[in-house]
């Protein structure tokens, strides 16, 4: 037997002080003969009641209610459904099966939605029998925001929305709800009359769950005040964050990096700085060292050094005053010099993220 997982199928989940999930596979030598035998075990009530999210009601729902899927390797389903409507005994041939427990069905966004589970693929070979644990863990992110007086009062109006891979979510003042998402990139955006813009965006991994204390700053630029507070499986983020203190691109002074000007793309007409790293760029590379031979782009990043295309920023030369001033072939003195450029965001150029319709600039 070759372990992904194992023959005796054992689930373990780990929760807080762990509760066990065990499944049990027995199989003879004939093919057709195997059988998976489900259980929980007694320490898993006694979890249950210490797992409550912060300000929410317990977490995991009675193990009747999680849901119980196993598939071949043929993609075909052998079972699927509540783990409390499951046969007794499941029979199954030898081979690779994956498994998978969730404790509730999650569409992208929605509030107090914590989703809980794993999964693992397991070959099962004739006449073989092996434990395989399983570890249970926040499979979603969260986000929740907490709102100073002085905030509210002075954007009494404004409509605050969260936004995820799987979709949107208002966050009102009153709100104190947790609002949950897939793993990724969660934006915060701020409409007020006509108006809406970018407040922050944050990527989360699965676990994580960010709390972000919204209050109103006066100084130009600081750095925000992180906490990690680690809470079983779960991962809680503080972040005290202070509007008006951010760069947030609306003038020179305020530019974005190129790691936050990438968050932000689809934006217009917004300043972002970077130091030129490379040139005469493809769909697939560009030139790190001079000199160079074309005068309508050139990559930059946020230090020096960076030549990760992931981390990197097309610049858009057209022609006129901006292709006159900035490019390389005139200027190869630019190189790894730091540029400040006012454009739009866009999501692609030459297979970077890139910058294009420059209105301004400052070298």
């Amino acid at each position: 037997m070759k372990r992904f997982g194992e023959g005796r199928i054992i689930f373990h989940f780990f929760y807080g002080f762990a509760a066990m999930l065990i499944l049990a596979a027995s199989c003879s030598k004939e093919k057709g003969d195997c059988t998976i035998a489900l259980s929980f075990s007694q320490e898993y009530a006694a979890c249950v009641q210490q797992l409550k999210t912060k300000g929410e009601e317990p977490s995991l729902p009675d193990t009747n209610d999680f849901i119980l899927s196993i598939t071949g390797e043929d993609g075909s389903s052998v079972y699927s459904g509540k783990y409390g409507n499951r046969p007794e005994e499941i029979a199954v041939s030898e081979g690779i099966y994956s498994i998978v427990v969730l404790s509730r069905e999650f569409s992208g966004s929605a509030f107090s939605a914590p989703q809980f589970g794993d999964s693992l693929s397991i070959e099962i070979a004739s006449g073989e029998t092996v434990p395989v644990s399983f570890h249970c863990t926040q499979m979603n992110v969260g986000m929740k925001i907490s709102y100073s007086e002085e905030f509210m009062n002075r954007f009494p109006s404004s409509v605050i929305t969260l936004t995820g891979g799987g979709g949107a979510l208002e966050y009102s003042y009153t709100e104190e709800r947790i609002a949950y998402f897939f793993p990724g990139k969660v934006e915060m955006r701020m409409a007020t009359g006509g108006t809406d813009r970018h407040i922050l965006s944050r990527t989360l991994a699965r676990s994580e769950i960010m709390t972000i204390n919204m209050s109103v700053g006066s100084e130009e630029m600081a750095e925000a005040d992180f906490r990690l507070e680690i809470d079983t499986s779960r991962i809680w983020i503080t972040e005290n964050f202070e509007y008006g203190k951010e760069n947030d691109g609306s003038t020179r002074s305020k530019s974005l990096t190129v790691p936050q000007a990438i968050e932000r793309a689809g934006e217009e007409e917004v300043w972002i700085r970077g130091f030129i790293v490379g040139g005469d760029a493809t769909s697939a590379s560009f030139k790190t060292t001079g000199p160079f031979s074309s005068d309508t782009h050139f990559i930059i990043a946020e230090k020096t050094d960076v030549s990760e295309r992931g981390k990197c920023m097309a610049v858009e030369l057209k022609s006129g005053a901006v292709r006159d001033s900035l490019n390389l072939v005139s200027y190869p003195q630019l190189f790894h010099k730091e540029v400040f450029v006012k454009g739009n965001i866009v999501e692609s150029y030459f297979g970077l993220y890139g910058i294009k319709g420059i209105k301004e600039f400052y070298k």
